[in-house]
């Protein structure tokens, strides 16, 4: 039986807009010779699948191509007959079994013309009032299928979010007893600094309370003045010594400054006066 020559040529543009491309370049490829007449110099899967409905809409009166038409089509009514009477003989209704089978079937957005081919009367209120409950239905099961799909994209996020998570637990606690050895180590250290600082104080101090008990009766002995087992006074130049810490500077500051008063005491002119009072007397005489 032909079912494409009972339709109008916007029923068979439908037909050819909904069967599957895949389907379309699957029977070009299985027969390169009259896919080369339609269309020569081509490769069938590199059509699109726009491309491709308009290359089954022009050439639809070709025997080649109406009869892929009329095999889908005589498929597509044999599948939906057989999920109807499966749902009546689950106790649907014939209506309940239309609402069930048609918003998924190939006809979903035009049951009118799934009437048509089925060669059933039916009235032209049944099919529109029909037609409005299976777009209904078909939009709730899509919205229904993205909820699901987001649902599950959801739950995919969340277990990515918890992989994370435990990830970055593993990270902290390995961070944590990372910083908890350097600490311990950094602790450790000073420690053994303290302890070495601690050592040396000691030795230091040691040495330093022996080394004054050595050197002190000396360093007596030469700032005091003794007589007849007193202290009767302390050499002056000696202390002056041991204060600057045997500083040179601190040492020759010292007894330049007893030189001039010296020779301020005797009257002995400084050179550098000298100087200037010879200048003087020269411009005197000039």
């Amino acid at each position: 039986m032909s079912y494409i020559h009972q339709l109008t040529e916007d029923e068979v543009y439908y037909i050819c807009s909904v069967i599957p491309h895949k389907d379309i370049i699957r029977y070009f490829t299985k027969n390169p010779k009259e896919f080369a007449k339609i269309r020569p110099g081509f490769r069938a899967n590199a059509i699109s699948k726009h491309d491709v409905v308009n290359l089954l809409f022009n050439n639809r009166n070709r025997r080649f191509i109406s009869l892929f038409i009329d095999k889908h089509i005589k498929n597509w009514l044999s599948q939906i007959k057989d999920q109807i009477n499966r749902y009546i003989s689950e106790g649907d209704n014939k209506e309940e079994a239309f609402l069930r089978t048609l918003p998924y079937s190939f006809f979903f957005k035009n049951v009118k013309l799934y009437f048509k081919l089925l060669e059933e009367k039916y009235s032209e209120e049944y099919i529109s009032l029909l037609s409005v409950a299976v777009t209904s239905l078909r939009d709730m099961s899509k919205k229904q299928e993205l909820s699901d799909n987001n649902i599950k994209e959801l739950e995919i996020e969340l277990e990515k979010l918890k992989a994370d998570i435990i990830s970055k637990d593993v990270e902290l606690i390995k961070c944590r007893d990372e910083l908890s050895s350097t600490r311990i180590a950094h602790v450790e250290s000073i420690n053994d600094q303290l302890s070495v600082i601690a050592e040396l104080q000691a030795t230091n101090s040691f040495e330093l309370r022996a080394l004054l008990a050595l050197i002190f009766p000396i360093i007596f002995l030469n700032i005091c003045k003794i007589e007849n087992e007193q202290i009767t006074g302390v050499y002056l130049v000696n202390l002056i010594i041991f204060i600057g810490g045997y500083n040179t500077e601190v040492i020759f500051g010292v007894l330049n400054k007893l030189v001039d008063m010296a020779k301020k005491a005797v009257n002995i002119p400084d050179k550098d006066a000298g100087i200037g009072l010879r200048s003087n007397e020269h411009e005197k005489n000039l």
